[in-house]
């Protein structure tokens, strides 16, 4: 699924395509849950190996407009929900489709530590919820080893921490980049690595922009194949790009590359 489909799908809020277009199966489920005298409708969405995904619509004037319901009464439906699926991603939508809530218990050792919640409202770009439901995508080739263990640490994807991801990164990024430092030669050699300020000045350099290659790429901005090899440093596989936009990009790319 592309990202049009997916904005598509999501300004609809067309919850059962979408999912079913992510790999997910089709799921039936109704209930009606009392949080302190109102009445919450929730819906079956989708399941994999019966982690399901639920839905709540709001009710026009059941709460004030533009709002979600409170923290108090979202714990209150999901100790309520946790006892029929244990294991469960909730979203949250307003009857005007202005907006939606996801929800999502983070348990730790089979405790639950705590609700992981991320949104989406009218006008909104959808780029980082495609970002993330991008985590939780089954192919047919996984349906016979797929198990609900399998799911539940997929979707627990979606609780990452921005902060763990990132020191991630960067201690990976040392790493790689130790480990560059001894296939460079011609740099100072008589310098040990740790030393040599320039040979790690350009495998920092070249690091950062095999990433850029590797971004562009992954976001599907560049609609070809990328391939660094000498004088050839683009190369554009792909008919359907205008000469006009291949010849500019790859002029550029190659003076940014290698002159740069």
């Amino acid at each position: 699924m592309n990202k049009e489909q997916f904005r598509t799908y999501i300004k609809d809020f067309n919850f059962s395509d979408l999912f079913r277009n992510l790999g997910w199966d089709n799921f039936s489920a109704d209930h009606k849950i009392e949080i302190q005298g109102a009445i919450y409708h929730i819906t079956g969405v989708s399941h994999k190996r019966n982690f399901p995904i639920l839905q709540c619509t709001i009710p026009c004037g059941m709460i004030p407009q533009g709002n979600m319901p409170d923290i108090n009464t979202r714990k209150q439906l999901w100790k309520k929900l946790s006892k029929l699926y244990f294991e469960h991603l909730l979203l949250f939508a307003d009857e005007n489709k202005t907006w939606q809530y996801w929800q999502l218990p983070l348990y730790e050792d089979g405790k639950a530590k705590k609700l992981v919640s991320f949104s989406w409202h009218k006008g909104q770009d959808v780029e980082p919820l495609f970002q993330k439901l991008r985590n939780i995508v089954f192919e047919l080739n996984e349906e016979e080893i797929l198990t609900l263990a399998d799911v539940i640490e997929r979707v627990n994807t979606l609780t990452a921490n921005n902060e763990k991801v990132t020191k991630k990164f960067y201690a990976e990024f040392i790493k790689q980049h130790s480990a560059f430092l001894g296939f460079i030669k011609g740099i100072d050699d008589a310098l040990p690595d740790n030393e040599n300020e320039k040979k790690q000045w350009y495998a920092s350099l070249m690091l950062n922009r095999l990433m850029f290659c590797y971004f562009i790429q992954k976001k599907d901005f560049w609609t070809g194949m990328l391939i660094i090899c000498g004088k050839n440093s683009v190369n554009v596989k792909n008919t359907k790009v205008k000469p006009i936009f291949t010849d500019f990009t790859a002029h550029s790319f190659w003076n940014y590359f290698m002159t740069s």
